[in-house]
């Protein structure tokens, strides 16, 4: 299922710069970030009328990934709730740890689910005063379960992650393979998915890249 919330979707962000960062400025919004997580929730309901399926997976991009966190137990001190018992793993892709009131170890203390975290060494924000591409991964270092993973592409862009721009052909193979085995892992429950991820992936990555797991 592809989730729109309309008020910060594409929609909204409209033409202008201007007017896409003010779309992302909405991202540390509580009202919009609790309207995104009652749209999540409300998914998940109407997935499970749908499906003889008891194990859902969760993916999202940029805000998508912020929106993912709430439903895994990520706690911002204000419309918390615990993580959805119906989800076992996650895909955050381009995630942030913009606005909340907690301190970072405190605020991913309850993600125990796992989740493979992707970024890029230039997966920065949009213009000056944005996010910066190295705390993309701040979920991932202050979430310490195991079955954590972050994989950084060198060189990859923001938009990269979203199936966008003139992203490196070999980047998007590699998050093909890497989303895939992590799926076939831990929403299949197969083992050899999973190690083929911790340890065959590395080996077909650059130099310069990095695949760390927890």
């Amino acid at each position: 299922m592809a989730v729109q919330h309309p008020g910060t979707d594409e929609a909204a962000a409209g033409d202008s710069p201007l007017a896409l960062r003010h779309l992302l400025r909405t991202a540390v919004d509580k009202a919009q970030l609790a309207a995104r997580q009652a749209d999540l929730l409300f998914a998940l309901d109407e997935a499970e009328k749908h499906t003889v399926a008891s194990d859902f997976g969760i993916a999202g991009h940029s805000y998508g990934a912020v929106s993912a966190l709430r439903l895994v137990g990520e706690r911002r001190g204000a419309n918390d709730i615990p993580a959805d018992s119906r989800l076992a793993a996650a895909i955050l892709f381009s995630p942030s740890a913009r606005g909340g009131n907690l301190p970072l170890p405190e605020r991913f203390a309850d993600i125990t689910l796992p989740c493979l975290h992707l970024t890029g060494s230039a997966d920065d924000g949009i213009g000056p005063g944005d996010i910066d591409a190295a705390d993309r991964s701040l979920p991932y270092q202050h979430s310490c379960s195991p079955n954590q993973y972050l994989l950084v592409l060198d060189g990859a862009g923001h938009l990269t992650f979203a199936g966008q721009g003139n992203g490196a052909e070999v980047h998007v193979r590699l998050l093909q393979a890497a989303t895939t085995a992590f799926w076939l892992g831990h929403l299949h429950g197969s083992p050899a998915a999973a190690n083929w991820l911790a340890k065959s992936l590395p080996c077909q990555l650059a130099a310069a890249d990095c695949l760390t797991v927890r």
